[in-house]
C-alpha cells in the first residue's frame, strides 16, 4: 500500500486500528480463544507496526518471565525504548515492521500474600470496572510535564469524564495516548459509538470484532483512510 501522509510525527499524532480481546471467537464470556482472528487482522493490513496490549495481573517475578518469553519470540522485531521516560512517542516511520508491547509497569508486592504496593504506578487502568464506579479520577488528565504515558478507559468512563473534563482530555491526547475499550457489560461483543473517543483525540478506540466484525472494520478503515492510521493494535 502506498503511504500518502507523513509518517514521521510522534505516534500519538495518529489513530490506530484497534481491536478488543482480539483472540476471542465469539462472546466475551464463554467463547473460545484462537489465533485465527489475530491472523485475519494481520492479513487485513494491521502490520505497519503492531501494538500488543497485555492485560496482566502477574507478580513482578512472573512478569519478568513473560518479558523473557516475549523477547525470545519477537527478537529484533521487538521495540525496546532506550529509556523508561520518553519525551515523546516514536514515529510510525521508525516503527515499521516492529512489535510494541503495551502493558502495566511491574507491580511490586508488599507481602507474601500478593497484596499490591499502594505506591505502585497507576499508568494503566484495569479493565475491571467493578471497583472504578465508571468514573475516571480527575488527576488522570494531568499530563506529566516530562514523560509521555498511555491511559486506558472504558467507554462509560470516557463518557462520564468528557462531561466535565472534555478540554483536559483533548489536552492530554495531544501528547499522550488514550485507549478506549468496550464496557464490561457488552458480553455479546456488541460495540459503542466511537465518535466520542475520536472527537477527544483518543488514538486507540478499541472495537469488539468477534460477532459483527464488519462494523469495527468499516469504522476503522473509514477513519484510517489514506494512511491516517496505517498501524494496528491487537489487544
Amino acid at each position: 500500500m502506498q503511504v500518502h501522509h507523513d509518517m514521521n510525527a510522534p505516534l500519538s499524532h495518529y489513530y490506530l486500528f484497534t481491536g478488543h480481546n482480539s483472540y476471542l471467537t465469539g462472546n466475551q464470556l464463554s467463547s473460545k480463544s484462537s489465533v485465527d482472528p489475530i491472523i485475519k487482522a494481520l492479513k487485513r493490513g494491521v502490520r505497519y507496526h503492531v501494538v500488543i496490549t497485555f492485560e496482566d495481573h502477574l507478580s513482578s517475578h512472573l512478569q519478568a518471565k513473560v518479558a523473557k518469553m516475549v523477547t525470545k519470540t519477537f527478537g529484533d522485531m521487538l521495540y525496546c525504548p532506550k529509556s523508561d521516560y520518553l519525551l515523546e512517542f516514536p514515529s510510525p516511520g521508525s516503527l515499521k515492521k516492529r512489535v510494541l508491547i503495551s502493558t502495566k509497569p511491574p507491580e511490586y508486592r508488599n507481602s507474601r500474600h500478593g497484596r499490591n504496593n499502594k505506591q505502585k504506578q497507576d499508568q494503566d487502568h484495569s479493565e475491571d470496572e467493578k471497583n472504578s464506579g465508571n468514573k475516571a479520577p480527575d488527576n488522570k488528565w494531568l499530563a506529566d510535564a516530562v514523560k509521555v504515558r498511555r491511559l486506558s478507559l472504558s467507554e462509560q468512563e470516557l463518557e462520564n469524564a468528557a462531561k466535565t473534563h472534555g478540554t483536559d482530555i483533548v489536552r492530554f491526547t495531544q501528547k499522550n495516548f488514550l485507549r478506549v475499550y468496550p464496557k464490561g457489560t457488552r458480553l455479546n461483543s456488541s460495540n459503542y459509538n466511537p465518535m466520542l473517543g475520536w472527537m477527544h483525540g483518543a488514538q486507540m478506540v478499541a472495537f469488539n470484532m468477534q460477532v459483527r466484525p464488519l462494523f469495527g472494520i468499516c469504522c476503522c478503515r473509514g477513519r484510517s483512510d489514506k494512511n491516517f492510521n496505517f498501524q494496528g493494535d491487537l489487544s
